[in-house]
């Protein structure tokens, strides 16, 4: 029967255990139960579900290159890619690492920056895809990032730390360091000597970086593009 429905009866005879049911509805969502008839009553075997595929067999596939990406201290863009059907809106579905529930924020835009988020905190993040054919799509594979730690907006300590020359392919010539990647993932903690620090990023790949400067003035942090 579908969900909700009266059940309606077939039968199914000789020494097979299986029956193939004809007639159903395309997209639709179903419950069945096998029953057997002894001499001694009926006996109903437990309520399963299934639901039927549409007129034209598609399904809605879930999105896949999940990435998060320009991660700040409160905020973070999330990007992937829809194959398969087009999809019309998607679900965004987050939580902080060991949290039971999700927080779903729904969205028509492909990226989308998240906000609100805590800072120096790690969350588990997975899309959902409602596709043009009216089915929604199983989650992501899900993916982590780390929000960056919090730091002062003191617009005279940020006017006294400069990161030169940025953009750049070469030495960046730095105050105290601490170096994430957009991730949020601590790299590298660096030793000052002369308020300098001198970091060489042969060994980053090309991307965007931030750079955590902590003094006695308090904490700044600067971003960095590795061309």
């Amino acid at each position: 029967n579908t969900i909700g429905g009266s059940y309606t009866s077939v039968n199914a005879t000789g020494t097979t255990m299986s029956y193939n049911l004809t007639g159903l509805t395309a997209n639709t969502n179903y419950t069945f139960r096998a029953f057997a008839t002894t001499a001694s009553g009926t006996v109903y075997g437990n309520e399963m579900t299934f639901n039927t595929l549409n007129q034209q067999g598609e399904t809605c596939e879930a999105p896949t290159n999940v990435a998060a990406t320009n991660i700040g201290q409160t905020t973070a863009d999330i990007s992937w890619t829809q194959p398969g059907n087009s999809a019309s809106s998607w679900d965004i579905q987050y939580k902080e690492n060991g949290a039971s529930g999700w927080n779903t924020v729904a969205t028509s835009s492909n990226p989308h920056t998240l906000t609100g988020l805590t800072p120096e905190t790690t969350y588990l993040l997975q899309v959902i895809a409602h596709c043009s054919n009216g089915q929604n799509s199983e989650p992501s594979t899900l993916i982590t990032f780390t929000t960056l730690p919090d730091g002062i907006n003191n617009y005279t300590l940020d006017n006294t730390v400069t990161v030169f020359p940025n953009p750049t392919t070469g030495i960046i010539l730095m105050e105290n360091v601490e170096v994430y990647d957009a991730y949020g993932k601590l790299l590298n903690v660096m030793s000052v000597n002369d308020h300098t620090a001198t970091l060489n990023p042969n060994g980053y790949a090309r991307g965007t970086y931030f750079v955590r400067v902590t003094t006695e003035k308090g904490v700044v942090t600067k971003r960095v593009v590795k061309n």
